[in-house]
């Protein structure tokens, strides 16, 4: 069986409410589907997805998500510190905006914890190939650099690695308590169950830190969470806030244990399924067949991503051999890197990368885009519209500046896979 290559990620320091029809006014660039085989993969990938977003939270697992985040709460009140392992594109989603949380840091090897530190450790997969510094084995060695840490562990139960893990484990040496979130995820084997496993860790992560907004409040706090850069005052806000575990104001009423995490997923599956439920996926259908005709003819499918978790955690099938991430679109001068024959993919965030695209035309490249915003009617360009909305933070929770936790990284996600999976299934086999 082939093994799926995660990229780019080299030095990883770690183990609705939708916008109603297209925001630009225009209809998107639109092909006639060829190939029926490829037809109905990508609602396969969401529909995976949303049954997921719809099924986990069950009273015992939102029960279990709020004790945890109780006793985290507990401990950052106590003076300990958030730190964050296992996947890059996991510890990305936690520590930076829009919704990371202010006083969370990606773990350190050197680090010794005590029993107020929190570990949180995310794995995408049971094999957490891209887990470089804190793999899940590391975990039954009980050491003392970050055993004494209350951790938690957010994967699945069903990988056999991470029940192994937890098999071989001490419990008497982890002074805080060793703890597994468990995602009820499948095993990460082709680009479906990629999609639902990723979406999966991180969507339970995020309702956890719901769960720890409320517990806050519940004890008289307010935790400190990010918002988008991109929001009004949103870079100021988060320079003022960096560092801080709780904010003096504004003072909160209490909220139920359960609420925030039950509306962030419902919001996310409300997003998740708009998507399919509009004409997008034929849109990925037809960007696939750009990818795979590109590969055909020898170019080089050259990928940039927005968000978080896609940039040091998407998975390429083996088939895609000739598609490069290259980093974010704020990184980028046109036409670095960019040859005869290539396509310029621009999978951004809020705004539509009307500079980026227009420096690839420029330079006669074919486009494939991505952005809440949408394309407007520019020749050439095959368009996905996603569904989550400005400024990312999904939640409102009364008092707070900004609203909390972002759904693009749940939303994104699944979109990508369908994405890789018609791709990969039409160079497989092609028309």
């Amino acid at each position: 069986m082939k093994k799926h290559l995660r990229l780019p990620g080299i030095l990883a320091l770690g183990l609705a409410y939708l916008s109603a029809g297209c925001l630009c006014g225009h209809k998107p660039e639109q092909e006639p589907a060829r190939g029926g085989a490829a037809e109905g993969r990508t609602e396969a990938v969401h529909g995976a997805v949303a049954a997921w977003l719809k099924d986990w939270p069950t009273e015992s697992r939102v029960r279990e998500t709020s004790r945890l985040a109780e006793q985290i709460v507990d401990r950052l009140a106590a003076g300990g510190g958030l730190y964050l392992a296992g996947e890059a594109g996991f510890c990305d989603e936690l520590e930076y905006r829009a919704g990371g949380l202010a006083c969370a840091a990606s773990w350190n090897i050197t680090q010794h914890m005590t029993t107020n530190d929190v570990l949180l450790v995310g794995l995408f997969d049971g094999g957490s190939k891209m887990a470089r510094l804190f793999k899940p084995f590391y975990i039954g060695q009980n050491n003392g650099r970050f055993s004494q840490a209350l951790t938690v562990v957010i994967g699945s139960a069903r990988w056999p690695l991470v029940e192994k893990m937890f098999a071989i484990s001490n419990p008497a040496r982890w002074k805080a308590g060793l703890h597994l979130l468990d995602t009820d995820a499948p095993p990460a084997n082709g680009m479906k169950n990629c999609a639902v496993a990723q979406v999966a860790t991180i969507a339970a992560a995020s309702a956890l830190e719901g769960e720890m907004i409320a517990a806050a409040t519940r004890r008289g706090r307010t935790l400190a969470f990010y918002p988008s850069m991109f929001a009004p005052g949103g870079n100021e806000y988060g320079e003022e806030i960096k560092g801080r575990v709780f904010l003096d104001q504004p003072k909160l009423a209490p909220i139920p244990a359960g609420q925030i995490a039950r509306e962030y997923l419902s919001i996310c599956r409300a997003q998740v399924e708009a998507f399919t439920a509009s004409d997008q996926p034929a849109q990925v259908r037809t960007a696939a067949r750009r990818m795979a005709e590109c590969q055909r003819r020898g170019g080089t499918i050259f990928t940039l991503v927005g968000g978080h978790v896609l940039q040091r955690g998407a998975t390429v099938p083996p088939e895609l051999e000739r598609l490069a991430l290259f980093g974010t679109l704020s990184s980028w001068k046109p036409p670095q890197g960019l040859q005869k024959g290539d396509l310029f993919c621009a999978l951004a965030y809020l705004d539509y990368p009307k500079a980026a695209v227009a420096a690839a035309h420029s330079n006669g490249f074919e486009t494939v885009t991505l952005s809440v915003e949408g394309a407007p009617a520019v020749e050439n360009v095959v368009d996905i519209r996603c569904f989550w909305r400005a400024w990312d933070g999904c939640v409102t929770v009364p008092g707070y500046r900004y609203k909390a936790l972002p759904s693009s990284g749940v939303v994104m996600t699944p979109v990508w896979y369908s994405l890789m999976e018609e791709a990969r299934a039409l160079v497989a086999k092609p028309d």
